[in-house]
């Protein structure tokens, strides 16, 4: 029998994460059907709450990280227990801003794969904050070019710190040239909403983070859900990079949906406006250096 295992990181919100694990209480779960909750680090007994209030619940478990480990190596610490102590043979990685309201999700992803055969799937995810559909993310992972492009315009931006907290200071706004520069790097590349691309199934794009199913041709191959040197961000280019050298088919469909909140652990890890724009840069530079390695490039090495 299939067993599939929900996998939720969860960092300081427990309202998002009673949410999601809510929803998929109403919709999906059942005898082989499991919630793993990973806490990761939030250090204020959000996960100690989550785990006492779910407690009835036999197939919800919940792991208790000491630190905040980031994205890839909390998520990773949910499918090696997914994988190795509950045997399950579909993972499924969902942020904790996210609601499943469809309660044939899980009959969906098998009878996807049963057609298909992929490694990894993604939905539709519904951005309930921009009324976007946010999947898939890009034809294909940015490549070296981009990513130094990417690291030119954050180095710039570092560069200039003083007189861009000044400018949010005095106009509300961050460095406003830089930022709109940097926040055009950001979106590079991304699929074109207006061109309903979401509505159609595809293959080997970029999926977005929020909900990634990993088929049991993955988890019987991969120790790992997620490359683990990063922190935060550009993990599913890195996924969808790896996956192609190794001939790993992936897919988008929309014959299912998350609906996504979008931000909530960031938002939780830095309020402010413009040290959440701090954060994120810092985490983004290290990321696409760790891409670049990953490449066998240097951040100043050409490549394609």
């Amino acid at each position: 029998m299939d067993k599939v295992c929900f996998v939720v990181l969860h960092y300081k919100d427990e309202k998002a994460t009673s949410d999601c694990i809510n929803s998929l209480i109403d919709n999906i779960l059942r005898e082989d059907v499991h919630i793993i909750v990973v806490d990761n680090g939030s250090g204020d007994g959000s996960g100690e709450f989550i785990k006492k209030s779910f407690e009835a619940f036999d197939n919800i478990h919940t792991i208790i990280n000491k630190d905040n480990i980031g994205y890839a190596k909390g998520n990773n610490i949910g499918y090696c227990y997914a994988k190795e102590e509950l045997q399950a043979n579909y993972i499924v990685i969902l942020n904790n801003d996210t609601l499943i309201k469809q309660s044939f999700f899980v009959e969906k992803i098998i009878q996807l794969y049963n057609e298909k055969q992929f490694y990894i799937m993604g939905p539709d995810i519904l951005s309930l904050s921009r009324s976007l559909h946010q999947s898939p993310l890009r034809d294909k992972p940015l490549s070296s070019k981009e990513l130094r492009e990417y690291l030119k315009v954050w180095d710039d931006f570092e560069n200039k710190i003083i007189r861009n907290r000044l400018k949010y200071l005095m106009k509300g706004v961050i460095g406003k040239k830089t930022l709109l520069l940097y926040r055009k790097f950001k979106n590079s590349r991304s699929m074109n909403d207006s061109d309903f691309l979401y509505k159609y199934e595809q293959e080997n794009v970029v999926l977005h983070g929020a909900c990634v199913v990993f088929s049991p041709l993955y988890v019987s191959r991969e120790k790992e859900a997620f490359f683990s040197e990063t922190f935060l961000y550009f993990e599913e280019d890195i996924l969808t990079y790896l996956c192609n050298k190794k001939n790993m088919k992936i897919i988008y469909s929309p014959i299912v949906q998350v609906l996504h909140y979008e931000d909530q652990s960031t938002n939780k890890v830095v309020k402010k406006e413009f040290a959440k724009e701090l954060f994120k840069i810092k985490h983004q530079r290290h990321s696409a250096k760790v891409f670049l390695n990953l490449m066998g490039l240097s951040p100043g090495e050409k490549g394609n």
